[in-house]
């Protein structure tokens, strides 16, 4: 749809870094996991569908923006590596 922007980001051994450089008001919807690394999110009004987990050796996140229902434009973003960090910032 043309309303709704779909990110597939996956590597292994090397970091994902995504800034959206967005001053819309965009709905956001962030799924990432990572194993032997962190996950930061730093998008405004983020709610955790699930709460940040930790599986062992595994992390893994699922929030959205509060507004992202009503959104009229939509990103998803899902970002998975292995031994590095995800950070998503907008």
């Amino acid at each position: 749809s043309e309303n709704v922007a779909e990110l597939c980001l996956k590597t292994s051994n090397a970091d994902i870094k995504v800034n959206m450089n967005d001053s819309e008001d965009k709905g956001y919807k962030i799924k990432a996991q990572t194993t032997f690394g962190d996950i930061n999110l730093l998008i405004p009004n983020l709610l955790y569908r699930n709460a940040m987990r930790a599986d062992r050796m595994s992390k893994q996140a699922e929030a959205e923006t509060e507004n992202y229902a009503s959104a009229v434009q939509k990103v998803n973003v899902s970002a998975e590596t292995t031994n590095g960090y995800i950070e998503v910032i907008k």
